[in-house]
């Protein structure tokens, strides 16, 4: 399957209503968009995500942003994704495995269309099939479950199957404002987002694929299950127990120095490690590291000087050695080692 790589322009939304185009693909019909962005700036501070991304046990090294401009949480731009602390709660987890990735590219769905509690039942169906040693895939995710536009609102929910005996029971009703609780993730290899759409067409993704011989089996084995809770299905210690989410080492910080946290364009509290952009340069050896992040820092100072002369230029795109935070646009990434 090709992933599609259109981005959708920041200045138009789509609408809920009937989808015109290829009816065997979820289609979209864009529309100017209001002042309004559906989102709003994130609450989340730099320390709740550090925090959250600890909580999780993220891997190290991720570059993170929470963006000033709500409307990039839309954008469709290759490696990029949103993940709102909502779907954490969800069973969301990074790395995001490739199945989760699987049912957002065959839905064509953008990840901030997709309701956190959707994630219960992404996530909670793959722990059925790996304690079943079944491979997962879409098409027997579809035989579960159904996608659904949400009544009244912008965004898609995923909802068990009318007429099938259900896999998982009592997904949590709601999550109040949560999308007002979101950050960023930079550089997912590989991951290209679908182009943001909230006005796709449910009914051809929702119809179920023709089986393979292995899927047929495992229907009949996941049809064998007694149904479960959904939430006692993707709780931290059952995640870690089917290897969803790895807990590394403690204290891997071989300094046990903290790291530091800079918000937006106010100062810094202590150095940042490296940024991960890919002018960014590997840690040297001390005597050379020393000699490099001086003549970076007075690198720096001759860019800012020369901007200064620059006539409407808003968007920067600076990235700083050791000590200092890399900036893209209206967004500060930072990266936590």
């Amino acid at each position: 399957m090709v992933v599609p790589t259109a981005k959708r322009p920041l200045d138009v939304e789509g609408s809920l209503g009937a989808a015109e185009g290829d009816p065997d693909a979820p289609t979209a019909k864009a529309n100017p968009q209001s002042d309004d962005c559906v989102f709003g700036v994130s609450t989340l501070s730099q320390a709740e995500v550090k925090r959250l991304s600890r909580k999780y046990h993220f891997p190290r090294g991720l570059t993170y942003c929470l963006p000033k401009d709500p409307r990039r949480v839309t954008e469709s731009r290759e490696g990029l994704f949103v993940a709102f602390e909502g779907a954490l709660s969800q069973g969301l987890r990074v790395p995001v495995p490739s199945f989760a990735i699987s049912v957002l590219v065959s839905f064509s769905l953008h990840p901030s269309l997709l309701q956190p509690q959707s994630w219960g039942f992404m996530i909670g169906f793959l722990v059925k099939c790996i304690e079943s040693e079944i491979e997962a895939t879409v098409n027997l995710f579809k035989e579960f479950h159904v996608i659904s536009a949400t009544p009244k609102m912008i965004g898609y929910f995923f909802k068990s199957r009318s007429g099938v005996k259900k896999l998982l029971l009592n997904p949590t009703q709601s999550i109040e404002n949560w999308r007002r609780k979101y950050f960023l993730i930079k550089d997912f290899e590989g991951f290209i987002p679908s182009p943001w759409c909230n006005s796709l067409d449910v009914k051809s993704p929702n119809k179920k694929s023709r089986l393979t011989s292995a899927e047929k089996i495992g229907l009949s084995k996941l049809m064998a299950l007694e149904p479960e809770d959904v939430n006692s299905t993707i709780t931290e210690d059952h995640l870690v127990q089917e290897g969803l989410s790895v807990v590394l080492g403690q204290g891997s910080s071989s300094d046990g120095s903290e790291e530091g946290v800079s918000e937006g364009e106010g100062e810094q509290d202590s150095p940042l490690p490296p940024m991960s952009e890919q002018t960014c340069i590997k840690p040297l050896s001390p005597s050379v590291n020393d000699i490099f992040t001086n003549l970076c820092i007075f690198g720096s100072l001759i860019l800012t000087l020369l901007s200064s002369f620059s006539y409407g230029s808003s968007t920067r795109s600076f990235c700083y050695h050791q000590g200092h935070r890399s900036e893209e646009g209206p967004c500060a990434y930072w990266t936590e080692t």
